[in-house]
């Protein structure tokens, strides 16, 4: 069976980061959710925690700065509504790499429309590698 070597009190911050993140950036009245994705035929080396949520679309030009320390890829306009210091998605990104693995972020546009505007899909990927256990004794 594989099986992941984690700190699991530094992974439970990066995903309380993502979740934050979810909680803040997302819109009213949508879901939040946390999935976990087991190794598959395309992967077998890695499990996945995908954290979702519905709101406005992270611009292609923002993908990876949100990444980067102290930096937030709001519009200009949320700023000052959305509390936040950028610290968040850089330290959770930190705290996968250091286990090996990646975090990513994709957006995808729905056919969602609230009062907000367009909704989107946005997925956080937390991939972690997996190691197999040795049964030898």
């Amino acid at each position: 069976m594989p099986y992941a070597e984690v700190d699991i009190a530094r992974l439970t911050i990066a995903i309380s980061n993502l979740l934050d993140n979810a909680v803040k950036y997302s819109f009213p009245t949508t879901r939040i959710q946390v999935l976990a994705v087991p190794p598959n035929a395309t992967d077998r080396h890695h499990a996945t925690i995908l954290v979702q949520d519905m709101g406005d679309p992270i611009p292609p030009d923002k993908m990876a700065l949100i990444f980067e320390r102290g930096k937030r890829g709001l519009a200009e306009v949320k700023m000052g509504r959305i509390p936040g210091t950028g610290y968040g998605l850089w330290e959770a990104r930190a705290i996968v790499e250091a286990h090996g693995g990646s975090l990513e972020v994709k957006c995808t546009e729905t056919n969602f429309h609230l009062r907000q505007g367009r909704a989107y899909r946005v997925n956080f990927a937390v991939r972690i590698p997996l190691r197999q256990k040795n049964l030898a004794t």
